[in-house]
């Protein structure tokens, strides 16, 4: 799979309904990469490519039928669910 940037993966988290967990878990690498001594922006990064192994980008066929399937599951406000049939 191609590489993703940090944008596109916690719109994809988000969109999957992952983002809190993945979030938590970054920050959590973050803080024990600053106890162990790395900089501020080195144990950002790391936790970010930590994230990105632990959650990894899947093909855009799988995102848009998990996007379609969390609409089922969590509809947005103001609608009861999606039409079977837009599936």
């Amino acid at each position: 799979m191609a590489n993703e940037s940090n944008v596109e993966c916690t719109d994809r988290l988000r969109r999957q309904g992952k983002w809190e967990e993945a979030s938590r878990y970054k920050d959590e690498v973050k803080r024990c990469l600053r106890e162990g001594g790395k900089t501020k922006r080195e144990a950002n990064d790391l936790a970010w490519e930590a994230m990105h192994e632990k959650c990894p980008a899947v093909r855009p066929e799988t995102d848009e039928l998990l996007g379609r399937l969390m609409a089922v599951r969590y509809p947005p406000r103001g609608q009861d669910s999606v039409d079977d049939k837009e599936l």
